[in-house]
């Protein structure tokens, strides 16, 4: 609900000279609507895997005019995988000697993992910008 009603406040901005308003603007918000019409639950649901992506996705959400009702559908279905899929690897992996031994190396390969879709998806959108 924040996004919805924060997010185009936010976005037409009359302060111009923010810092903040070179990162959020009118073009970003018209693809983030867009983004949300084409991959809206998607974005929901693999967001909730996603450090960091997961704290904006709301916001950007309501932003993009996502209804709550849409946004919570999928949220849910996002939190019922997040919890089947720890609890399985946690199940699966936890008493492997090797896991036991180098837990704090395998939650930043985790963390590294997780982080690939958006490295992928930044070489993306710069190979499109150079190209078109």
């Amino acid at each position: 609900m924040g996004g919805r009603l924060v997010g185009p406040r936010v976005f037409n901005a009359h302060d111009r000279r923010t810092p903040l308003h070179r990162l959020l603007n009118e073009q970003h918000l018209k693809r983030a609507h867009e983004f949300f019409e084409q991959y809206g639950g998607k974005a929901v649901i693999l967001g909730r895997f996603v450090p960091i992506v997961r704290t904006f996705v709301p916001f950007v959400a309501g932003a993009g005019a996502m209804t709550y009702s849409r946004f919570a559908a999928f949220k849910v279905v996002g939190g019922i995988l997040w919890v089947a899929i720890c609890a399985l690897a946690g199940y699966g992996f936890g008493n492997v000697p090797i896991v036991k031994k180098n837990f704090s190396l395998v939650a930043l390969g985790i963390v590294a993992v997780s982080m690939i879709p958006i490295v992928v998806e930044m070489f993306r959108a710069r190979r499109t910008a150079k190209n078109g």
